[in-house]
């Protein structure tokens, strides 16, 4: 999948997509990056590595917000709540039923393309 299909099954910009590829999330002492490959001079991230990264997020509970009021906040921690913002948006979106029969889509059509025959 191309950054811009993986930023619409999480509901977040492709520019936050290409931050968790290339510096990941540094949250609560756990940095996790999405895996990503390039081809053709394009990022693209298979739904696996997606599935993956989803997960690592929401065993660390990156998703959940800061105890601190908003006009309180140091300019680390409003940074930091926008990042929790954008992997619960992931993390919420990515449950939708329209979202998982995507994602089915794309899982069948990484197989087919696995499957089949090389050039002779």
């Amino acid at each position: 999948m191309e950054l811009c299909e993986v930023a619409e099954l999480c509901g977040v910009p492709p520019g936050v997509v290409n931050r968790w590829i290339r510096f990941g999330i540094r949250l609560d002492g756990y940095c996790l990056r999405l895996a990503a490959t390039t081809v053709e001079d394009r990022v693209r991230v298979t739904s696996e590595a997606l599935d993956t990264f989803r997960k690592q997020c929401a065993r660390a509970k990156i998703g959940k917000p800061l105890d601190v009021p908003a006009g309180d906040m140091t300019p680390g921690q409003r940074r930091e709540q926008r990042v929790r913002e954008h992997v619960a948006a992931m993390l919420r979106n990515y449950q939708r039923p329209g979202v998982k029969a995507e994602r089915a889509k794309i899982r069948a059509q990484g197989a087919k393309k696995q499957n089949a025959p090389g050039p002779m």
